[in-house]
């Protein structure tokens, strides 16, 4: 079984790659939706060696963790603003990640991706930080996540690849 998922995994890495490849192709093209993606060349000229991805439930995103480890890109993961805020601070990053909302404290916050968003363009107004969220999340505080400076926004795992412009 380990053998098949090992496979299934490798599958599934070769087409996200595959289709980031086309999408980079076609860079030129409007998006479907306005906040999928990023063409911000801060994000597509470098090269990403180090990630600080804040989410409050990583096992929603370790297969992603995995296969950027694969691609030997280090990922610190926070599980809410204040650690991510603090792993921040102590340690250079070459971009950061988040979701939109996040259960911190017992309580839900359906915008603690853009209070993480405020806290790290006061340090840093250049450094990639990219939403990887639902689509309603997206529909609902895209356009605020641009203004505070996001790079990019998407809630598909090929298009994340593409933003962060990695196989």
């Amino acid at each position: 079984m380990e053998e098949a998922n090992q496979a299934q995994q490798k599958l599934i890495a070769d087409l996200q790659s595959q289709v980031s490849d086309i999408q980079k192709k076609l860079d030129g093209a409007t998006p479907t939706h306005p906040f999928t993606y990023s063409t911000n060349p801060a994000v597509r000229s470098q090269s990403i060696k180090t990630i600080l991805w804040v989410d409050d439930n990583p096992k929603n995103v370790s297969y992603f963790i995995e296969h950027l480890s694969e691609l030997g890109i280090r990922v610190d993961m926070a599980e809410s603003t204040s650690e991510g805020s603090a792993r921040f601070e102590a340690k250079k990053y070459d971009c950061v990640m988040s979701d939109m909302g996040r259960k911190e404290q017992g309580i839900y916050n359906s915008t603690a991706g853009l209070d993480l968003l405020k806290i790290v363009r006061a340090k840093d107004a250049i450094i990639p930080f990219v939403f990887f969220t639902s689509q309603q999340a997206i529909d609902s505080y895209g356009q605020q996540a641009l203004n505070l400076g996001a790079t990019g926004m998407t809630s598909s795992p090929t298009r994340l690849f593409g933003i962060l412009n990695v196989g």
